[in-house]
């Protein structure tokens, strides 16, 4: 050892602290907080989607983990070596977050198509109770000409 050298003891970090976080993307702490407004605001809209938790969850910490890149990228500048490694991490969860936001039918186009298959499902349903009915006239008339 030199003689220049002094000892330290380490910094007392109280559990759970943020010393050592950059981004946060791998932290459920920092991530899940935020996936919870994505899904808070979401359901206040489509309560439907209460009945699918776990595509809910993945879709919202997507989300979450996109933005909180996104932000690390712009706190440690675009320029920078670490902003380019996030930059790619960024658009992976980005195609993630809308790959699951298209399968829950929170884009547009599966939004229409969801409103669209539930309309098909609906005069479905209506048809078939249609069809019942002229079924059992048929059945009614069949029984009153035998008699």
């Amino acid at each position: 050892m030199s003689s220049n050298w002094v000892r330290r003891d380490a910094q007392p970090y109280e559990p759970g602290n943020l010393a050592a976080l950059k981004h946060g993307m791998y932290s459920e702490r920092m991530v899940d907080p935020i996936a919870v407004m994505f899904i808070e605001s979401v359901v206040a809209r489509r309560p439907d989607l209460l009945s699918h938790p776990e595509a809910l969850h993945a879709w919202a910490r997507a989300e979450a983990r996109a933005l909180m890149l996104a932000e690390y990228v712009c706190e440690v500048g675009i320029g920078s070596d670490a902003a380019q490694r996030a930059m790619r991490y960024e658009s992976q969860f980005q195609r993630l977050a809308l790959s699951l936001r298209q399968s829950l039918g929170l884009d547009p186009k599966s939004e229409a198509e969801l409103v669209n298959a539930q309309a098909d499902a609906a005069r479905q349903v209506v048809d078939l109770d249609a069809i019942r009915a002229r079924g059992r006239a048929v059945i009614e008339a069949n029984r009153k000409g035998k008699r």
